[in-house]
């Protein structure tokens, strides 16, 4: 999908509610001054932006997805941040490289076969004790949801901390390295 069309599309299919999710979304992120935030499925940036002004100046985040057009819609709209492609499957980064991961609406695009290593992946980039906090659909009847989110976020080596809705069609499942 083209970056300014999802942007179109995200807007009108959140019913004007899209700005409180992410920034609900940020909130339970908990990113402190001088972190280092990585943004997987990072599209256009919406989530970044918002990361980056948690961290402020000393932090650092960086969003990975896999097309090139979202990557180069996000450079141009956040440049105070890195953005790479990469799937989340194969995070191109070192263990232990991040303080927090975050991912909005994205995971549901990995095929069900392969989200186990993602999830392990988004382990491997953590640093001992580091969070991950992921926003996606609530319940299956969209077809896209995640199964079991908190079940393989404790299979790759997390512990939840929060399963809970952001709004009616969102959940956000945070949890912790272990």
């Amino acid at each position: 999908m083209r970056p300014l069309l999802y942007e179109f599309t995200a807007t009108v299919f959140s019913f004007g509610r899209r700005k409180a999710a992410y920034d609900r979304l940020a909130e339970l992120c908990e990113a402190e001054t001088g972190e280092k935030v990585l943004d997987v499925g990072c599209g256009t940036g919406y989530l970044t932006r918002r990361l980056k002004a948690a961290v402020g100046p000393g932090g650092a985040v960086t969003g990975v997805d896999p097309s090139r057009p979202m990557l180069e819609y996000a450079v141009r709209h956040v440049p105070t941040c890195y953005f790479q492609e990469a799937s989340a499957q194969a995070l191109p980064f070192a263990e232990g490289s991040f303080d927090l991961v975050a991912s909005s609406l994205a995971i549901h695009h990995v095929p069900p076969g392969q989200q186990p290593e993602a999830f392990r992946e988004l382990r491997r980039v953590l640093r001992p004790g580091g969070r991950v906090v992921i926003m996606e659909l609530h319940g299956s009847s969209h077809g896209h949801a995640v199964d079991d989110l908190p079940g393989q976020l404790e299979a790759a080596g997390f512990t939840v901390t929060d399963d809970a809705p952001i709004q009616r069609r969102l959940r956000c499942v945070r949890a912790q390295a272990v």
